[in-house]
């Protein structure tokens, strides 16, 4: 498994991220303490896939404002998603479709860690729908 430890300087950024773009966010029922919490978890993963794919993928948006699409375009230009669970996390929820791949990491204490890319034929035949809003799959039996 590719690891990759979150650095001072990281969440430096992604502090900064939080206190300029949380007025932005989607709340849906989250307080503001577990909203800055999902930013913080989202944001440090992508930091970690982008030390992981480095050149093959575009930069980290930093804009504050949350833009559609995917997280992160591929020099080809495949659209990734990246979504990070938490260590006691078993499931990893989407709202939409629109990417290629979704990349799954699992945030264990400082340690981020690449569970696995999956193509969006892939997770068509195997995702859920959500009671809620989107779709879910367990990322570990993808594997």
């Amino acid at each position: 498994m590719v690891k990759y430890k979150i650095k001072e300087e990281d969440e430096d950024l992604v502090e900064d991220f939080i206190n300029r773009s949380l007025n932005d966010h989607m709340r849906f029922t989250r307080d503001e303490s577990t909203l800055k919490n999902n930013i913080r978890i989202g944001k440090l993963g992508e930091i970690a896939y982008k030390a992981y794919a480095g050149d093959l993928v575009s930069e980290i948006d930093w804009k504050p404002i949350p833009q559609p699409g995917p997280d992160f375009r591929s020099i080809e230009g495949t659209g990734i998603q990246v979504k990070t669970i938490t260590e006691d996390a078993r499931w990893c929820s989407f709202y939409n479709w629109n990417f290629d791949i979704l990349v799954v990491l699992k945030m264990k204490g400082d340690l981020i860690e690449l569970i696995g890319e999956f193509d969006l034929e892939f997770l068509k035949g195997i995702a859920k729908k959500s009671k809620f809003k989107g779709w879910y799959i367990d990322p570990v039996k993808c594997v």
